[in-house]
């Protein structure tokens, strides 16, 4: 199976949550607007770029880890799931910024440059996931590091976020599962990570359809809230 389309998922109901988030900084007995910013950058992670233009990947694959929540689904499927998901990303945050250059609007322009262009749906993504260790100063290594610098030249930019992996995984009871989307800040043109966390929605109970448009659209809000509230 190609490594975009790695399984099936289904989900209608969110529980949300970020990970790898900064944490504050505003010592005791500050002022309480700055404790008040620092809890904002926790909470908004990408609120500090929401004037600034980004590109924003597309979603790069799904991942399986229990088998028996993705039955059902072929690949083509998948593909356009993932499609879908993209497509809601970009309706979603585009409320919150509209400076960014959203998932299917950097793929029309990946197509546009063949000969130049990565393909933008197969990056080198493994240095983004969860538990890899990076080098001093959170560098990227090659060819992740070049894909994505050719990436933001393309759109413009200087950052890209890129949703590295979406992720199907057991959840305690009485949950059936959960949805996890694992999302990066890189500031391409230094090759460095700048941010990492994680977006996660619960499973609806069997038999929920498989790839539910209400579940792309419930992380689709959970992206779009790490940049600015509604």
């Amino acid at each position: 199976m190609p490594h975009r389309l790695l399984a099936a998922l289904a989900l209608p109901a969110l529980v949300a949550a970020c990970a790898s988030r900064p944490t504050s900084t505003a010592a005791p007995g500050a002022p309480a607007s700055a404790g008040a910013a620092a809890a904002a950058a926790v909470a908004r992670p990408l609120g500090g770029l929401v004037g600034e233009r980004v590109a924003v990947a597309p979603v790069q694959r799904l991942r399986v880890v229990d088998s028996t929540l993705a039955a059902g689904a072929s690949s083509a499927d998948v593909a356009g799931y993932l499609s879908g998901l993209d497509s809601a990303i970009a309706a979603a945050a585009a409320e919150r910024s509209s400076a960014w250059v959203y998932a299917p609007t950097v793929s029309r322009t990946a197509r546009r440059n063949p000969t130049y262009s990565p393909d933008v749906h197969r990056l080198a993504v493994s240095p983004l996931l969860a538990g890899r260790r990076l080098g001093p100063d959170n560098a990227l290594p090659d060819p992740l590091a070049s894909q994505l610098r050719t990436v933001v030249a393309l759109n413009d930019a200087r950052y890209v976020v890129v949703p590295a992996e979406l992720r199907l995984e057991p959840a305690p009871s009485p949950a059936r599962g959960r949805l996890v989307l694992r999302v990066a800040l890189v500031d391409a043109r230094a090759s460095q990570l700048r941010w990492a966390g994680e977006i996660a929605a619960a499973l609806g109970p069997a038999p929920a359809p498989a790839l539910s448009p209400l579940a792309a659209a419930t992380l689709a809000t959970r992206f779009a809230d790490l940049i600015a509230a509604p």
